[in-house]
C-alpha cells in the first residue's frame, strides 16, 4: 500500500471521527435537564402572560392543580382571567429561579422559588428603570409534577413584597 493511500485512509478516518464527536456533542447539548426545562417553562409563562395568552398558560397547569388556598384548576383559571381583565399592559420580569427536582418520587416532582417584578404600563427594558409606583414584587413558590405530557404546575403560592428593590440588590 502506498503512503498516499495510507494518508487518505487516515485522513478519512480522522474526519469521520471528528464528525461523530461533533454530532454526539450537538445531540447531548440539545437535551435539557429537568431543571433547565422547568426554568424555561417559567420564562415561557412570563412571556405569554405579557401577551395575555391564557390558553397557553393553561397548558402548563395540571388538571389536578390544588393550592393551599383551596384553588383548584377551575378556580385558578378564573383567578388568572380576573387578573388579565384588569386591563392595561402587563410586564413580568423574572429575576431569579431556584429549582429543586426530587428524583426519589414517581412521578418526578419539583419545587421552585421564583422572584418576579410585575409592572403595568409601557414596557421597561431594564429592571432598574421600573417606576416603583407601577411595580409589584412577588415571590412565588411553585410545585410541579412530571406527568405523561411533561412538567405541569400542581400548586402555587405567592407573597407580595412592599419593595421590589429588595430583589435587585
Amino acid at each position: 500500500m502506498s503512503t498516499r493511500k495510507i494518508y487518505i485512509i487516515a485522513g478519512s478516518a480522522l474526519a469521520l471521527l471528528t464528525i461523530l464527536l461533533v454530532a454526539r456533542h450537538i445531540i447531548r447539548s440539545g437535551r435539557q435537564t429537568d431543571e433547565e426545562r422547568l426554568k424555561w417553562i417559567v420564562d415561557h409563562i412570563a412571556e405569554v402572560s405579557e401577551k395575555k395568552d391564557i390558553k397557553e398558560m393553561r397548558k402548563w397547569l395540571s388538571k389536578s392543580y390544588l393550592d393551599d388556598q383551596g384553588r383548584d384548576y377551575k378556580k385558578i383559571n378564573k383567578y388568572l382571567l380576573g387578573y388579565y381583565i384588569r386591563g392595561g399592559r402587563f410586564n413580568a420580569y423574572v429575576l431569579t429561579k431556584d429549582v429543586e427536582v426530587d428524583r426519589g418520587t414517581e412521578p418526578l416532582t419539583a419545587s421552585m422559588t421564583v422572584r418576579t417584578v410585575l409592572t403595568r404600563g409601557h414596557k421597561v427594558l431594564k429592571v432598574v428603570d421600573i417606576v416603583p409606583e407601577a411595580a409589584e414584587a412577588l415571590t412565588f413558590w411553585l410545585e410541579f409534577r412530571k406527568e405523561e405530557d411533561g412538567w405541569r404546575l400542581t400548586a402555587a403560592r405567592w407573597k407580595r413584597l412592599r419593595n421590589y428593590q429588595e430583589f435587585i440588590k
